[in-house]
């Protein structure tokens, strides 16, 4: 895989899911920030290996932790 595609793929989503935290106020995880970009843990620029999908949900799980332990 290119490396350049990929994170070309997962920027061009965080884009648009910060114009939707924006709108509606919500948590925001930086994904972009969080996963590598590389085969491990993707297949194309914006479809995860089953170890990338393991690595996206670790990282919503941490968010909402540290959402829920702050409260």
């Amino acid at each position: 895989l290119e490396s350049n595609k990929i994170k070309q793929g997962v920027m061009n989503e965080n884009k648009i899911i910060k114009e939707i935290k924006d709108k509606f106020d919500c948590l925001f995880v930086d994904q972009y920030n969080l996963v590598k970009k590389n085969n491990e843990n993707f297949v194309d620029c914006i479809h995860f290996t089953p170890m990338g999908m393991k690595r996206l949900s670790k990282n919503f799980g941490d968010v909402l932790i540290s959402e829920i332990e702050e409260k």
